[in-house]
């Protein structure tokens, strides 16, 4: 499955970005990610299975404007529950 998230960013901050996931087999579970229109990173699993609150990263210096996160799930049985984003200055719109 593939998720995207559309939003605006006030001005220039940080952007902390937290998901929460099930990544059932602690091994080789995992999501690529990527924002606007950069290449895909992938976030591999190697804390532990079940549902978790994982921090992938954090944009730095994200220009104020709009924005795509997209979140592509691995074949291997992870699953998404919550996506949250957090700026450090200005405020977030969908």
């Amino acid at each position: 499955g593939r998720v995207e998230f559309s939003f605006t960013l006030s001005q220039t901050a940080n952007v902390r970005f937290v998901l929460q996931a099930n990544m059932p087999n602690a091994v080789d579970d995992s999501f690529y990610y990527k924002l606007d229109g950069g290449s895909w990173t992938t976030y591999n699993n190697v804390f532990g299975s079940g549902w978790r609150t994982y921090t992938p990263t954090t944009f730095n210096s994200l220009p104020g404007g709009s924005h795509t996160l997209r979140i592509l799930r691995r074949e291997d049985g992870a699953n998404l529950d919550r996506v949250v984003l957090t700026a450090s200055a200005g405020t977030i719109a969908r």
